[in-house]
């Protein structure tokens, strides 16, 4: 029996001494990274003070603890103290946008001064306060930045004693909170450097460490007045997305945020407090909308796409990726983008590549919609109350359940060629309607809206009267092309090629003189009545409607109108000039 006690203690001891040497490798490996690190950031520039800790260093100073250059270099570097004490959150390389956020936050709330030492975080919290806004896309890591590591560097480094951390519910807010109490209470690096500053103070909502920094969590429309810690008023307020779909629903909603904002939170501080208001803009009406134009604040907003692709190939690549009777259709979206991939991000540029490629964000407009997108991704929310057609208004059609080949039905088709500009301006649009006889309704047959050269648009009308004679048995009964400017020589060359290659194309010219906002407003009526009915299909058409006036482009709807002109009888137009005449 004690043999066997004996093998098993010496089984335990080895297991104990292999153990031991791990976790030494292990310590060593990450001493080493620190290494590695550390001095990468002491030779990133000629910084005076980044030169006098890189002299301390190489003079064998020591590298952690109360007085070693981690803590000193993380007061000044805030890249640095995010990958040195938070390497868990920073563990990916950082896009450019990241440096800006730590500048807002280094010129803005440290006032440009170093808090390595008692005085300096004296200085620092006795300055003018500032007040900064930033819009960033959902997803980019603002949060993690500004409410989680700079409030962590604001407790460590003491050059606040007040932090509010506001949020759109208080769960949300505790959430922060949670996170910076875990880091304090379990992070060895900090606890190294500077000690446990756990306190006795220590809720869900408001901590009070042992350096006697307060951090307490809010919510929206959470009470604010009489906040005080000893002496001190709030001298940082942190609020991060405080808005939510809800909050930005109605007038009402949006306004009873404003005035809370105004009334209660931007009261609560003195003239010592630093505002930083992080978010996504939600609404155009919204208070990040707003507090964005204040002139009171220095405001920077971030899109997701800087740049987009002006590829017609990314229209085929949508078709594919919305074919919902194909199981497989991501996967074959996917190789079409990988087939054709250096034309389709030709000139595209994002805020961060490694989290977010344009190809996620690409799948992610399509999948969410182009106004969730605007305004997630771009902080680009749209006024309704600007754009011209309700998109309750478009009434559609089953293309499967319609005969264009019956007697009562005559087709127009119309261009707006879009010609003479660069390939990354505007679209050219290629509409057919048909035209029912008997009840007046039109319906949009074919939205062909594509980026593409002169010389394939009059190949693309040409294959559109083809298909009209082998689906329909039928031709356009009027083809209009606009011959404003230089464009007339599309409608020359037009009608020399459809002659040469014996394709019937009744083309008219259409001599456009009025403006065309106004021209394209008249197709509110016909679009409101239901007089014109869309196929779900025309998602480019669709968005353009949608949004117009606000859109970047509107070549879809004034082919639309277009075609609709050519399309509508003389009565109709009368009863159309009536209803202007009208108001309606």
């Amino acid at each position: 029996m004690n043999k066997i006690k004996k093998q098993s203690i010496a089984m335990l001891n080895e297991a104990l001494n292999a153990a031991k040497e791990k976790a030494e490798e292990v310590s060593n490996t990450d001493l080493d990274e620190l290494r590695y690190l550390t001095e990468k950031h002491l030779t990133i520039d000629n910084n005076p003070y980044r030169v006098k800790l890189l002299n301390e260093y190489r003079k064998g100073a020591k590298l952690t603890g109360a007085d070693g250059i981690r803590r000193k270099l993380g007061a000044f570097d805030l890249a640095y103290f995010g990958r040195a004490y938070l390497s868990h959150y920073f563990n990916k390389p950082s896009p450019e946008f990241h440096k800006e956020l730590d500048k807002i936050w280094e010129e803005g709330v440290l006032k440009g001064i170093i808090p390595d030492s008692a005085k300096n975080a004296k200085i620092i919290n006795r300055k003018q306060g500032c007040k900064r806004a930033v819009a960033a896309p959902r997803g980019h890591a603002k949060s993690t930045n500004l409410t989680f590591k700079d409030n962590l560097h604001a407790v460590l480094y003491e050059y606040k004693h007040y932090i509010v951390i506001i949020s759109d519910t208080f769960d949300q807010a505790a959430g922060f909170l949670q996170a910076i109490k875990e880091e304090l209470e379990e992070n060895e690096a900090i606890i190294e450097d500077f000690g446990s500053l756990v306190g006795r103070l220590w809720r869900e909502d408001v901590i009070l460490t042992k350096t006697k920094i307060k951090v307490q969590a809010k919510g929206s429309g959470q009470k604010m007045r009489g906040l005080k810690h000893k002496q001190w008023r709030p001298d940082l307020i942190v609020l991060d997305d405080i808005e939510n779909d809800e909050l930005v629903r109605t007038v009402e909603q949006r306004q009873k945020l404003e005035n809370w904002y105004y009334k209660a939170v931007s009261k609560c501080g003195d003239g010592y407090t630093d505002f930083v208001y992080i978010g996504t803009m939600l609404h155009y009406d919204g208070l990040l909308a707003k507090v964005m134009k204040n002139p009171d604040y220095k405001s920077i907003k971030y899109k997701a796409v800087l740049s987009f692709s002006s590829s017609p190939l990314w229209q085929r690549w949508e078709e594919i990726f919305t074919d919902l009777d194909n199981e497989q259709r991501d996967v074959d979206a996917l190789k079409f983008f990988n087939d054709h991939k250096e034309e389709m991000l030709q000139g595209t540029q994002v805020l961060w590549e490694d989290k977010l490629s344009y190809y996620d964000l690409m799948k992610m407009r399509v999948s969410e919609g182009e106004a969730s997108f605007n305004s997630e991704e771009q902080n680009e929310p749209i006024n309704p109350d600007d754009c011209l057609f309700n998109e309750e208004w478009f009434d559609y059609f089953n293309p499967h359940e319609m005969d264009f080949s019956a007697k009562n039905f005559k087709f127009y088709g119309f261009v707006d060629p879009s010609l003479g500009k660069s390939k990354n301006s505007d679209f050219s649009a290629i509409i057919t309607m048909a035209l029912d006889t008997d009840t007046g309704y039109m319906y949009v047959v074919d939205a062909d809206v594509e980026r593409r050269h002169p010389d394939t648009i009059i190949n693309d009308i040409i294959q559109k009267a083809i298909w009209l004679s082998k689906t329909f048995e039928k031709n356009y009964y009027k083809f209009g092309a606009e011959t404003n400017q230089f464009q007339w020589f599309l409608k020359e060359q037009l009608a020399k090629e459809s002659a040469r290659r014996r394709v019937y194309l009744p083309i008219e010219e259409v001599r456009q003189t009025s403006d065309k906002v106004m021209r394209i407003q008249t197709l509110q009526p016909d679009i409101k009545n239901k007089y014109i009915k869309f196929n779900k299909q025309h998602k480019r058409l669709l968005e353009q409607l949608k949004y117009f006036p606000m859109a970047d482009h509107d070549d879809a709807p004034d082919a639309l109108e277009g075609c609709r002109s050519l399309a509508a009888s003389p009565k109709k137009r009368m009863i159309i000039k009536k209803r202007r005449g009208l108001g309606i």
